[in-house]
């Protein structure tokens, strides 16, 4: 559960403009046809539950197909629910801090589908060599803004991101040696992007971009 209690000395700080967060509430509060306006002796809350159910299946194996090569399949399959309850937006009463309701909001569920396959393959010419490749597919899974003053939470939209690996490990038991290396890419969509938001309360309020990738090589050792 994730509430927000602005107190007093918050909604009467002056932003840019010339004007407080008090005034921009209660020009909203107009607009959305609320009646109650927010005063500099009341406190204003929001916030909701976020609920989630989830179910899932993973299995993985690896065929070796000659002395040295070995090659690994795997996959996970999920299916997941994720609600908002008990959104809201109200004051706190000065009398005896009970809260008193302006906006109430009901989201539709947010229902996603993963498949998350996984797929390697892996030489050793030698017992102190080892080769490798690999692909695998991951989510960041959807979920919702929780606090928001004068609509719906809106959801945020599950992440994808695809991985693929190349990659060496080796030692050198004569000299105590030992090092690995590796080039990797990553192809990630819908990215997540954090903003902060006066209407979500000076919150970081999450939103969808477009797609991104990011390319590297990595190496280390030890003697």
């Amino acid at each position: 559960e994730l509430d927000l209690h602005i107190a007093q000395s918050g909604l009467l700080t002056l932003l840019p403009g010339g004007r407080t967060l008090q005034d921009i509430l209660n020009a909203q509060l107009i607009a959305a046809g609320v009646p109650v306006l927010l005063s500099g002796d009341t406190n204003a809350v929001a916030g909701g539950v976020i609920g989630s159910n989830s179910k899932s299946a993973y299995a993985q194996g690896t065929l070796h197909l000659t002395d040295t090569v070995d090659f690994t399949l795997g996959a996970r399959y999920q299916k997941e629910s994720r609600t908002v309850s008990r959104s809201r937006f109200g004051l706190l009463s000065p009398i005896d801090g009970s809260e008193i309701p302006l906006l109430q909001f009901d989201p539709p569920k947010l229902d996603t589908t993963q498949f998350s396959p996984r797929v390697a393959l892996q030489w050793k010419p030698s017992d102190d060599i080892n080769v490798y490749t690999s692909f695998a597919r991951g989510y960041q899974s959807p979920t919702y803004n929780a606090v928001n003053f004068f609509s719906p939470p809106d959801p945020v939209k599950e992440v994808k991101v695809d991985a693929y690996e190349l990659g060496i490990k080796a030692q050198v038991p004569d000299l105590a040696l030992q090092f690995e290396s590796a080039v990797f890419y990553s192809d990630e969509s819908n990215i997540t992007s954090a903003s902060v938001s006066l209407t979500s309360g000076g919150l970081a309020r999450f939103d969808n971009g477009g797609s991104a990738g990011v390319k590297g090589i990595e190496t280390g050792g030890a003697w």
